[in-house]
């Protein structure tokens, strides 16, 4: 007997999801690179696929996610005076003015 999803219905899947995998790849990296949900963009590269992904390109970032990440990493720290966001070598805040001291200097 013939069987519709055997024989259209699955290849048909198949190839789409086989074609939309990167655009989600693509898209999970440029949300996380964006500060946005790596999840949901993968979703939508994978539904979507190239519209997807432009999608994502053209939401803005979201600066606060960026900085707390570079924080934890240990890229940049924050100002203990006005807690903004600086350069981990950096010895005085760029927005207020106050002076980094090193740890080991203040024990």
């Amino acid at each position: 007997m013939f069987d519709i999803f055997d024989w259209i219905i699955q290849p048909i899947l198949t190839v789409w999801m086989l074609a939309m995998v990167p655009f989600s790849v693509v898209s999970a990296y440029a949300a996380y690179s964006k500060g946005r949900s790596e999840g949901f963009a993968f979703g939508l590269g994978l539904i979507f696929g190239p519209f997807g992904l432009l999608m994502v390109v053209v939401a803005s970032r979201n600066e606060e996610i960026i900085e707390q990440r570079a924080v934890r990493k240990g890229l940049k720290k924050r100002c203990r005076h006005c807690a903004e966001t600086v350069k981990i070598s950096a010895l005085k805040c760029r927005f207020c003015g106050e002076m980094f001291y090193d740890e080991s200097q203040e024990s």
